[in-house]
């Protein structure tokens, strides 16, 4: 994680990086960070499908579900799609 917060902080115009960072706090089952970071991936660039469809799947997701998606890796990670 340290490793994303100062490459973001170095280069905070890549869209990439934040969508990951976003993944990351998934990981770490911190809805709202991670929300924090797909938004911040929008805004730089608000044609990126991956954070947007991350977004949609959080929106109504619990901790349970969140731990489960980390599970299942339900989430689009580090932009492989799916």
């Amino acid at each position: 994680m340290k490793a994303y917060e100062a490459y973001c902080h170095l280069n905070p115009d890549n869209h990439v990086v934040w969508q990951n960072m976003g993944v990351a706090h998934i990981l770490l089952l911190d809805k709202v960070k991670a929300q924090e970071c797909f938004q911040k991936a929008l805004e730089i660039n608000p044609d990126y499908e991956m954070p947007r469809k991350n977004l949609r799947i959080l929106k109504d997701a619990t901790k349970d579900d969140l731990k489960r998606m980390v599970e299942e890796h339900q989430l689009l990670w580090f932009n492989k799609g799916g």
